[in-house]
């Protein structure tokens, strides 16, 4: 993996996006809101470290082999995160962590082979 893997990141399952957006649409009938708020980030306000999330995933899918962070390469922007407090005010929180996220995509992954 290119880097140190210390840069951070946010995710946020696509459920929950759609959640977000749905919630969001229910909401626009009070306009006042828009208003206030008319540009809204939609995140999970969880960050992850590159060098951890490679370790998760290692350990969804069962990898045995070794992860390499290669310090030749750049690590990239150190942190990258969404402020959702907007949201958050409003109501809405992400439900879907990291972990049962990874695990859904890997077991749709392992579906689509069959």
């Amino acid at each position: 993996m290119w880097g140190t893997g210390k840069p951070k990141r946010e995710f946020l399952f696509v459920d929950d996006l759609a959640r977000a957006v749905f919630y969001l649409i229910n909401l626009k009938k009070n306009k006042k809101i828009f208003k206030n708020f008319p540009i809204i980030n939609v995140g999970s306000g969880d960050e992850i470290s590159i060098k951890n999330l490679a370790y998760k995933i290692k350990k969804v899918c069962k990898y045995k082999g070794k992860i390499i962070f290669d310090k030749k390469f750049p690590d990239g922007t150190p942190k990258k995160s969404l402020d959702s407090s907007k949201i958050n005010r409003l109501g809405w929180k992400s439900k879907v962590k990291l972990e049962q996220g990874l695990k859904i995509v890997h077991n749709n992954y392992l579906d689509l082979k069959k």
